[in-house]
């Protein structure tokens, strides 16, 4: 009846195949002559095509009803375990053009799984997001896209290597049975603290 996502996912503007068929290095007369039609316009705010802005193109060819399922499956941020919202990109330039975020490695202990997008449209599967696992100084310790992996074969040498250079974050030995955090031990401490002690105040006044 060409309701519900995958009806909607498989009738998207032609634009989306040509650019598809394009970047793949199969697109026909047609299909260029299609995207020169539709970038036209846009090259008048662009000193040169790198320059044309081509995701505001194609979103204004979608309707409200595709931007809400494109919204709901290729998010421009995911929630990492920590509670916080991480940026997701999109612009292909990390790990061979998968869709990719970073974060403080801290913040994903209890994951046992990997971020993923795309899996609700059409029936298409989740795209895993390549996740880069950052320092507490923000530098780049390891870039995943199988947490599990990562966990169970990388992190014992991150763990060895950055404990000693890092002492006041954690680097607990179970990292999938941690709690997930962007503070220092101390900071955790201190939180735990003010929990415990809001608790027992709302004991008293029961």
């Amino acid at each position: 009846d060409g309701g519900g996502e995958e009806g909607a996912s498989s009738s998207w503007p032609p634009c989306f195949a040509a650019l598809d068929a394009q970047e793949r290095g199969r697109s026909t007369a047609a299909d260029d002559a299609l995207l020169e039609s539709m970038l036209e316009p846009w090259l008048a705010a662009a000193t040169s095509l790198r320059d044309a802005d081509v995701r505001s193109m194609l979103l204004s060819s979608l309707s409200p009803d595709r931007l809400r399922i494109l919204d709901d499956n290729f998010p421009t941020r995911i929630d990492a375990p920590d509670g916080s919202s991480i940026p997701v990109r999109y612009d292909g330039d990390d790990d061979g053009g998968s869709p990719s975020a970073s974060a403080k490695l801290q913040q994903f202990f209890g994951a046992s799984a990997s971020p993923s997008v795309g899996g609700g449209l059409g029936g298409r599967e989740n795209v895993p997001v390549s996740l880069s696992l950052l320092s507490p100084a923000g530098r780049t310790l390891a870039v995943t896209r199988d947490l599990p992996y990562f966990w169970a074969e990388v992190y014992p040498g991150v763990r060895a290597e950055m404990r000693g250079r890092y002492p006041k974050h954690p680097w607990p030995e179970d990292p999938m049975g941690a709690e997930p955090t962007r503070g220092t031990k101390k900071q955790m401490m201190q939180r735990r603290q003010q929990e415990q002690q809001q608790q027992n105040q709302q004991r008293r006044k029961r």
